[in-house]
């Protein structure tokens, strides 16, 4: 069975496609959060919740809204963004949505600790003056 959608019902269509850009979304807007913000408070609030949807999936097996996608479309946003990767996991990329789905999911938290990681650099430089920065360098 190939990924491709179900255009029998333009209702599972319409419930399926708002699923799709409800994930489309969430990926999109925490990437661009992560990436413009330097609030620490945001950052740990994003890397909570990254971290309660990682175990969600983990429990479920799934992540529930690709379930819902896949029940309505036949697809799912993952399986369509699988099938424009060159990353050969199997020949039916379906049976590793799972573990595609944690694998971004884990990213997102390295994402969101790469940046808290920037946040205290900066901090820690802007704090100083450039002969601290200096003496600290040909200590």
């Amino acid at each position: 069975m190939g990924i491709g959608f179900d255009f029998s019902n333009v209702n599972n269509l319409f419930i399926g496609g708002l699923m799709s850009i409800m994930h489309f979304a969430i990926l999109f807007l925490t990437i661009t959060i992560i990436l413009v913000t330097d609030n620490l408070f945001i950052l740990y609030s994003i890397g909570i919740i990254e971290l309660i949807i990682l175990f969600i999936n983990y429990k479920f097996g799934d992540c529930p809204v690709s379930v819902i996608e896949e029940h309505y479309m036949k697809t799912s946003f993952v399986d369509l963004v699988n099938n424009f990767t060159p990353v050969n996991y199997s020949k039916d990329k379906k049976l590793l949505r799972p573990e595609i789905t944690l694998q971004w999911i884990f990213m997102l938290l390295v994402l969101v600790l790469f940046k808290i990681l920037i946040v205290f650099m900066k901090m820690i430089f802007s704090n100083m003056k450039l002969s601290d920065n200096i003496k600290i360098i040909f200590k």
